[in-house]
């Protein structure tokens, strides 16, 4: 799931403390690349993780089908902050 069109760093460590504080989320990796960023994150025994790009913007997405619902309701619930 897109987020943004926008591959803005502090946007994405908003975004991630934001999905941190919400869902009682844990960083359980981060890998930070000199254009890209993958940030895995566990909310109730689920990994879904989080996504920048350069040419991309920022996504989140789900590590397997059954947290496909979790996405969802991530990206529902960033939407209704504002973004």
């Amino acid at each position: 799931m897109v987020i943004t069109d926008e591959a803005d760093w502090a946007e994405f460590e908003r975004l991630a403390e934001t999905i941190r504080d919400g869902f009682e989320a844990q960083i359980i990796e981060r890998l930070d690349g000199l254009d890209e960023r993958y940030w895995d994150l566990e909310i109730s025994g689920q990994t879904i993780t989080l996504h920048l790009q350069h040419f991309l913007g920022i996504c989140v997405f789900a590590e397997s089908a059954e947290a496909e619902p979790l996405v969802r309701e991530i990206g529902a619930f960033l939407e209704a902050k504002g973004r």
